[in-house]
């Protein structure tokens, strides 16, 4: 049957196979492929760089994969402060700045911050009950040179290796106490040798004083107390009272 769009001029021959004098047949469609005017999709960078990606799970801005977060310095300032004791107050507020400062792994050292917290507020429980201790202690220890005349007293002996520690503490004249204060002086260079003896009590004590004391003399016995009874030096105090026997129970001087 014959080509109806007429004869191959190039007969029955395969495109690249040899054709007449050895010549390969060119395509017949049109010579070697070109290359695309556009360039490759594949090889080499694209133009403007090729857009990166962070791995699932790493944030842009954070550390690298396996760092460790720094350590917060206010949070171990909280801690070491709380050990030293007497701030307190700070080393609690440092622990709370601490607390947010490390939160969600921001940074390491939570543990500190909390310990800072603790030790921070028992400071501060311990500076109040001393301060309490030490203004109840100023209201009611009687000291040589804190007495005055007209105190009555609690007294408690000590005669531990040979020692005589003798400790005053204030209260009410109202009730049963031991003693009452009738008279303060203080050591000079020239009273120096008697205020070693009761008998200085003498020149401290008022004749108003005297005459009460004389009215209460039933049972009554004068003594004296200073810091450093065993080793007096000028500056001291010496301080005169009288003891009852039984205990007093009223005030002796009204």
């Amino acid at each position: 049957m014959s080509d109806p769009y007429g004869s191959n001029p190039y007969g029955d021959q395969n495109p690249g196979e040899p054709g007449p004098g050895g010549q390969n047949n060119p395509d017949p469609y049109g010579g070697a492929p070109q290359p695309s005017p556009y360039g490759s999709p594949h090889p080499g960078p694209a133009p403007y760089g090729a857009p990166q990606y962070n791995p699932p799970g790493m944030s842009g801005y954070g550390p690298p994969p396996g760092a460790r977060p720094p350590m917060d310095g206010v949070s171990i300032a909280s801690f070491v402060l709380g050990l030293l004791g007497c701030t307190g107050l700070i080393a609690l507020i440092l622990g709370i700045v601490g607390i947010s400062r490390t939160k969600n792994g921001q940074r390491r050292g939570r543990g500190f911050a909390i310990a800072g917290i603790v030790i921070g507020a028992l400071d501060i429980v311990v500076a109040i009950v001393l301060g309490i201790v030490v203004v109840f202690a100023a209201h009611t220890i009687v000291t040589p040179g804190n007495a005055k005349v007209g105190q009555c007293v609690n007294i408690d002996e000590n005669h531990d290796n040979g020692a005589d520690n003798v400790f005053l503490t204030k209260t009410s004249c109202s009730g049963a106490h031991d003693a009452q204060i009738v008279g303060v002086g203080t050591v000079t260079s020239d009273n120096l040798s008697e205020a070693r003896q009761v008998s200085f009590c003498n020149t401290l004590i008022s004749a108003a004083t005297k005459a009460k004391i004389l009215a209460n003399a039933q049972g009554l016995r004068l003594a004296s107390v200073t810091e450093n009874p065993d080793n007096m030096q000028v500056g001291d105090h010496v301080v005169c009272y009288v003891k009852g026997n039984p205990k007093l129970t009223q005030n002796l001087l009204k």
